[in-house]
């Protein structure tokens, strides 16, 4: 075989280092930089985006729990409004000191400080209408304005009427002496209180032996009470 017929194969050289030409390098950089850009500003939007969806999600919640918390207090003043107001109780002040004899001082019933709630007032009594035990207080202020060296004694007490028993039992008592030195005046309190238990119809009331002594003082220094405990 001639040599005029063999076939060489093309050789070429390739050289390591291969120069890439300086605008294929600036579009690969302005591409890299174009990506980052568009990245964070992908995060901030979507940062933007999930804290709108927490305030949305929180204003939400909290005007749900608002809605629960008015119906429950509308469910609140519903039941509360169906209960009864309160306790049997009475209050009455500013002793009336101008009725004569030995019956129960006479008492404001309605006005000022003074009220009634299940309790009756009649004739400076308090007429019990739910049977329980009550506390029952009463206070007056008293004393002798010239004593002429006269000693006496103060009596004041509380009573009760009832309809099992014939006339008048007595639940607390307070005597005071008065006028014991040769002083030309003297002024006293005296407080009564206790709990008792009362039957429907029981009258309770006031009374002192001597009604001239109470000193007239309104509403804070003479008053008389009761209420359901």
């Amino acid at each position: 075989m001639s040599e005029s017929n063999v076939v060489y194969p093309s050789v070429f050289v390739v050289d390591g280092k291969v120069d890439i030409p300086p605008e294929r390098r600036r579009r690969r950089h302005g591409n890299a930089a174009q990506w980052l850009l568009f990245m964070l500003v992908f995060l901030a939007l979507s940062g933007v985006g999930i804290l709108g969806y927490f305030i949305w999600d929180l204003e939400r919640r909290t005007v749900a729990i608002s809605d629960t918390a008015s119906s429950n207090a509308e469910k609140m003043i519903g039941i509360q409004d169906k209960k009864e107001p309160g306790k049997p109780s009475a209050h009455i002040t500013g002793c009336n000191c101008s009725t004569s004899g030995d019956g129960p001082l006479h008492w404001e019933a309605k006005n000022g400080d003074a009220f009634t709630f299940d309790i009756d007032y009649k004739d400076g009594a308090l007429v019990i209408r739910k049977e329980g035990h009550y506390f029952i207080y009463s206070k007056v202020f008293y004393g002798q304005i010239e004593c002429q060296g006269k000693k006496r004694m103060f009596k004041h007490y509380v009573n009760k009427k009832t309809e099992r028993y014939s006339g008048e039992l007595e639940l607390m008592e307070n005597r005071k002496f008065y006028c014991t030195s040769s002083q030309d005046s003297w002024l006293g309190n005296s407080f009564l209180g206790g709990v008792f238990h009362l039957l429907e119809g029981d009258q309770i009331f006031v009374n002192v032996n001597e009604k001239s002594l109470i000193r007239l003082k309104g509403s804070t220094e003479n008053f008389f009470g009761a209420y359901l405990i």
